[in-house]
């Protein structure tokens, strides 16, 4: 089958949805896919695992040790154990996905 990833999820003002598609794309990995809406944001954690953040549509801020934006189409990788925050500069669709 072939899906729309960004059709799988939709803004919401002033919310931060999320649809888990781990149990069904039937995937050995977390992943879960994000729709942020502008100014939305992930206060810090992290995670035993590393994690690949990968931009369907607008742009995200990843603030670590340094800030580091990615936009549509590019993939950042975060090691395991690293603090982050997640930021949407503007609306924002991205797929997260945690290397066991």
């Amino acid at each position: 089958m072939i899906y729309d990833l960004a059709a799988l999820v939709n803004y919401h003002d002033q919310q931060i949805t999320s649809r888990e598609l781990t149990e069904k794309f039937g995937l050995p990995a977390a992943t879960t896919l994000y729709a942020f809406a502008a100014g939305e944001t992930i206060s810090a954690e992290q995670s035993p695992q590393n994690k690949l953040l990968y931009v369907l549509a607008g742009e995200l801020t990843v603030i670590t040790d340094r800030s580091l934006t990615i936009q549509s189409g590019q993939l950042l990788t975060l090691a395991a154990g690293v603090t982050h925050r997640l930021l949407a500069n503007q609306p924002c669709k991205f797929l997260q996905i945690e290397l066991g």
